[in-house]
């Protein structure tokens, strides 16, 4: 069952409380995630701990399992997680795992199995592979749980798009078509102007509210087959180019039915640059991933020096 949302936090809100999740509960979250999650999550009365990830993006299983109610198990960047050893190595039950497949939609696994759909609740933020003003889906995959989804089937609203959706869909396609660097240039202002701003938390916006008609329609609207083959493609396009310029690809392979939020690789910031020169006139930018939470601790290296070229379009 889907549940469709304005956003992908409002879909986490309700998929916590569906499990059992009350005021106090204890939710384990990656270290390396951004810092909207735990945020998210702590203004809404929940506490948060953090746990360890490899430079796989996978959990470091060796270390100890986070002592928690829920764990929040993130598919970075369209790549999946491995589930399973969360319930062997860790002890963690499906039932207690909370699938983060924000950037994951039209993904699979190595089973075939659609990612956001491997545990009882998942969530998916499809805004973030598709252009639309909002999008996020809960993915409940337990009856038991249906049940107590029935005042959260909120109704499509008819909601205009932003001014800045709409240049951005016009910038973007021009940038195709002409190959002129436009969006790169605006999202270069726009970083630039924001440098030093720290976003404010709205609680409001974890409130269930309804997706707009408009992007619901954009995305049952879209051919999910072509779009796989499209992002697939920039992957195996780009992947040489970063290599070439000192990048370190994180998934130096692409997986069988993994659809890539973009291509995510390590790199100092000189190599960065390196390799956004190289992108420049194919309309690609390269930019920082996550906004780290700024209690979560101690961090590594490489995870200061994650990048990635997102295939949005």
């Amino acid at each position: 069952m889907n549940l469709y949302f304005q956003l992908a936090r409002q879909a986490l809100n309700v998929g916590v409380k569906v499990l059992g999740g009350v005021e106090g509960s204890v939710i384990a979250v990656p270290r390396f995630i951004c810092a909207d999650v735990p945020e998210t999550l702590r203004r809404l009365g929940y506490e948060v701990t953090y746990y360890d990830t490899t430079p796989d993006l996978q959990p470091d299983f060796h270390t100890s399992a986070p002592g928690c109610d829920f764990l929040v198990a993130v598919n970075y960047f369209g790549f999946p997680v491995d589930i399973e050893k969360l319930t062997s190595q860790w002890n963690i039950p499906y039932s207690r795992i909370i699938e983060d497949n924000a950037h994951g939609q039209y993904s699979r696994d190595s089973q075939g199995r659609l990612l956001g759909f491997r545990t009882r609740v998942g969530f998916t933020s499809f805004r973030k592979t598709l252009r639309t003003i909002d999008g996020g889906i809960l993915h409940v995959n337990d009856r038991d749980l249906e049940s107590l989804l029935g005042t959260e089937a909120l109704v499509p609203q008819a909601r205009s798009s932003s001014p800045g959706l709409l240049f951005r869909k016009l910038a973007n396609q021009i940038q195709r078509t002409t190959h002129l660097p436009i969006m790169n240039l605006a999202r270069s202002i726009k970083r630039t102007a924001s440098r030093g701003e720290v976003a404010s938390f709205d609680p409001l916006s974890a409130s269930p509210t309804a997706v707009s008609q408009a992007s619901l329609d954009r995305l049952q609207s879209t051919d999910a087959e072509s779009e796989v083959l499209r992002r697939r493609g920039k992957y195996a396009s780009i992947a040489p180019t970063i290599d070439s310029c000192g990048g370190r690809l994180m998934f130096p392979d692409l997986p069988l039915g993994v659809s890539p939020y973009g291509i995510p690789f390590i790199a100092t910031q000189d190599t960065a640059n390196r390799i956004q020169r190289a992108l420049w006139w194919n309309g690609l930018e390269v930019f920082s991933w996550p906004d780290l939470p700024r209690d979560c601790g101690q961090v590594s290296e490489w995870q200061r020096q994650v990048r990635i070229v997102s295939f949005l379009e």
